[in-house]
């Protein structure tokens, strides 16, 4: 009997070669036995042909459920919130997917450093020093973690090594969640849009890739991202207008030679805008004194030798570019002139911009402040972060974030007025700034650690007249100010630790539950006269309207879906059930409001606005197989009456940032 024929799988067990790792060179027999065939590109085009992944990951081999090969993590992974790892069959280790991609990246990066400072070692005549043989294996019994890094330019000795690092754990600028950081702690960065000036979101990437939270002026659903920004109709004229970041820096820097000069009005039309702005918008800043101010304008309009001081000019200026503007926007075509004079107030007050830093007195960041104010109203947030953040470094090191009987007893003693004008322009530019950080995603102004100051008191600025007919509560004409101060502790708060870069050492839920607390503690110790807009008298309607939005925002942006870490059931439902609510309340909001022409529509509040609407879409298509006609009726009137927020939005919005982009901007 003649010998047997090999087999097939006998020839290929026969024609086996050892495994050959990347860096050490082949042998010419194996080179002889392996003529140009490329075995990993036949099992990639094996894979690409296939709808199974490749190796599920550990998790889902457990539980024997559907893996996917998404690159960042399978699906029932991301939708469980747990890292998605891999146990290697080879060496054991388990490892998340993705770590591999992001080794080679900074491998990559680390030898061209390395190139990079060998050439400049030989420039200055000095000759890199050559290290010992490299070999892809770590020695025996040293532990795997300590050859990463040592890509063939190894360092002779550990001291040597300077690796960049962050000052705490819980960071790395490689993606995939890499160092054995757990995806629940990991906060990568969005992407990065290169050519936008003062607008990028600099904070955390979304946990969920269904929904993502408020990400500057932009959000996204399903896939779909809206950036609000989007939506000016021709970006360059826009960035030719008055209220582009451009033109922001020409006038405030005095590279814009042209600015006219604004003249105040006659006294009779100055004092009546003066009225108006300070029973209407001043109440919820309180940056104008009232008595203060009052007399200011009657020496304005009165007294011919009287000439006011560069602070004193911005502050009134400011008054009218700030009136003129909320009355142009809410009475559309009618009022266009109006837009174009609140132009030229706020232009011919930024040319005061260098006067005031300079200055350097407490009137001086007043009128700062009033800018600051106004800026927010603009479509883009690149000017009023730059604005608000050189304002507030100045609050800062004039002390206004410290009490004033923290000073030391050599220190002049100032008056009441002064104390009190102080609480109230630092408390407004924290109120300012928190917003603005929180939104953008960049870190906040400051720490409440390093704040004593204290909020402001509710002090009688009533005239001689109204002090007779008002209650002691409203002789105060500023108490909605003073509990938007207080508001803006737990704000900054929520910002610092749900949507920080870094968690806080303690759990998720122990910090959702803290600020549920806090923030309740702030609606229980409310005034009766503000706490809610169901039983609030006329003359407060509109201030409860606008407190209980802030705190619904509040609960949106705490119990949001994108940012929700735990990984209890019960704890994940009672956060989706907190944002329909919160989105239901503060849709009945924005109609109370849009009823009485006072819809807040800057970009700062029009995406909290389409985050309830995106929130409440997504709670209801995790919930689909639970819906019933009545759930699906309620919804869609809900979006109609969304649409129709949204469209009066997009009409104030239109007013003031797109019929108008010619004004001033030559």
């Amino acid at each position: 009997m003649g010998p047997k024929r090999a087999s097939e799988g006998d020839l290929e067990q026969s024609s086996k070669i050892p495994k050959i790792e990347h860096g050490i060179s082949a042998s010419p027999l194996s080179q002889q036995r392996l003529p140009n065939n490329d075995f990993s590109g036949s099992v990639k085009k094996k894979l690409a042909n296939s709808t199974r992944t490749g190796q599920a990951c550990d998790r889902c081999k457990i539980r024997k459920i559907r893996c996917d090969p998404r690159p960042e993590g399978c699906s029932p992974c991301v939708q469980n919130r747990t890292p998605c790892k891999t146990t290697d069959r080879i060496t054991g280790r388990a490892t998340t997917r993705g770590h591999a991609e992001a080794l080679e990246t900074e491998n990559a990066y680390l030898r061209a450093q390395v190139a990079e400072l060998q050439g400049q070692l030989k420039e200055m005549g000095v000759e890199p020093r050559t290290v010992s043989g490299y070999n892809s294996f770590p020695p025996s019994g040293v532990p795997w973690s300590s050859s990463l890094g040592n890509d063939g330019q190894g360092w002779v000795d550990p001291s040597q090594r300077r690796m960049s690092t962050p000052p705490l754990p819980g960071y790395s600028h490689s993606i995939g969640a890499p160092n054995g950081l757990d995806n629940t702690e990991y906060r990568p960065l969005p992407q990065f849009k290169t050519n936008s000036i003062g607008d990028n979101y600099l904070g955390v990437s979304s946990a969920d890739s269904l929904l993502s939270h408020i990400k500057g002026t932009s959000l996204s659903v399903f896939g779909t991202e809206i950036d609000i920004t989007d939506f000016v109709q021709n970006e360059e004229d826009y960035d030719k207008s008055v209220m582009s970041y451009s033109h922001f820096l020409n006038v405030a820097l005095n590279s814009d030679q042209q600015v006219e000069h604004a003249p105040f009005p006659e006294y009779t039309i100055l004092n009546e805008y003066s009225n108006w702005y300070l029973r209407s918008l001043n109440p919820y800043t309180a940056l104008l004194d009232k008595p203060a101010f009052t007399q200011l304008i009657r020496r304005i309009g009165n007294d011919p030798n009287f000439t006011p001081s560069a602070a004193e000019t911005v502050c009134v200026h400011m008054m009218l570019a700030i009136i003129k503007y909320q009355i142009s926007v809410r009475n559309h075509e009618e009022s266009y002139s109006l837009m174009e004079e609140s132009h030229k107030h706020y232009r011919y007050s930024l040319s005061f911009f260098q006067d005031l830093l300079h200055g350097h007195t407490l009137q001086d960041l007043q009128a700062l402040t009033l800018i600051c104010v106004h800026l927010r109203n603009f479509p883009k947030p690149g000017a009023a972060w730059i604005m608000c953040s050189t304002t507030f470094l100045l609050a800062v090191e004039l002390g206004l974030h410290r009490s004033t009987k923290a000073w030391a007893d050599t220190t002049q003693k100032m008056e009441r007025g002064e104390v009190e004008m102080r609480k109230r322009i630092f408390w407004t530019l924290h109120a300012l700034n928190t917003n603005l950080s929180g939104k953008l995603g960049r870190p906040m102004p400051i720490n409440m650690e390093d704040v004593d100051v204290e909020f402001p008191e509710p002090v009688s600025d009533c005239s001689r007249e109204e002090d007779a007919e008002l209650s002691p509560f409203h002789k105060c004409s500023f108490q909605v100010g003073i509990q938007t101060a207080k508001y803006t502790v737990w704000s900054s708060e929520l910002y610092r630790t749900i949507y920080a870069v870094r968690q806080p050492p303690r759990s998720y839920e122990d910090t959702v539950r803290r600020l549920e607390n806090g923030i309740r503690q702030w609606r229980e110790e409310m005034p009766y006269e503000l706490a809610e807009p169901a039983r609030a008298k006329q003359e407060d309607y509109i201030f409860a309207l606008f407190l209980e939005f802030w705190d619904l925002e509040f609960q949106l942006l705490l119990h949001h879906p994108a940012v929700c870490r735990s990984t209890d059931p019960e704890f994940i439902n009672a956060n989706l059930d907190k944002c329909v609510a919160a989105s239901s309340k503060m849709l009945h909001n924005c109609n109370e409001m849009r009823k009485l022409k006072s819809l807040d529509i800057p970009w700062i509040n029009s995406v909290v606005y389409i985050a309830a609407i995106f929130t409440t879409l997504f709670v209801y298509f995790q919930r689909r197989d639970r819906m019933t006609s009545v759930d699906m009726t309620k919804l869609r009137n809900d979006m109609n009456q969304w649409i129709d927020v949204m469209g009066e939005c997009g009409k104030l919005l239109g007013k003031g940032s797109s019929q108008d982009l010619s004004v001033g901007g030559s």
